[in-house]
C-alpha cells in the first residue's frame, strides 16, 4: 500500500510526502522484486528531481536502470526514461551527464 500511496502523492504534487512513502516501500521491498524496485526508484527519483534534490535524484535513477536493465519490462524502461528526461535541465551537471552517460541507448527514447 505504501507505494500506492507514494504514486498517488506524486500525481498530486505532495513529492516531499511522496518520497517518504517510496523510500518506506523500497526499504521493505525484497531485492528480487527488481521490476517493482525499478519502477519505485524512478518515482522516487522524479519525486527528489522536482524537490531540488538532484544528486540524490541521481542515486536513485542509477538504481531504477540497474534493476531495468534486469529485466524484460516496457514499463520499467519507460520510467527511467522519464526520469531521464526530469533530469535533463540539469545537464550540465557532472552527476547528471554521468546518470545519462550509464544508461547508455537502452533507455533514451
Amino acid at each position: 500500500m505504501e507505494v500506492e500511496e507514494a504514486h498517488c502523492l506524486h500525481d498530486l504534487g505532495h513529492d516531499d510526502r511522496a518520497r517518504v512513502c517510496a523510500r518506506r516501500a523500497l526499504a521493505t521491498l525484497s531485492p528480487t522484486r527488481v521490476r517493482r524496485r525499478a519502477i519505485d526508484h524512478a518515482l522516487l527519483a522524479v519525486s527528489l528531481v522536482d524537490t531540488g534534490d538532484v544528486d540524490e535524484a541521481c542515486a536513485q535513477a542509477t538504481e531504477a536502470a540497474g534493476c531495468a536493465a534486469r529485466t524484460q519490462s516496457f514499463r520499467t524502461v519507460s520510467r527511467v526514461r522519464q526520469v531521464l528526461t526530469v533530469l535533463r535541465p540539469y545537464g550540465g551537471q557532472t552527476r547528471v551527464r554521468d546518470v545519462g552517460s550509464s544508461c547508455g541507448r537502452s533507455f533514451r527514447g
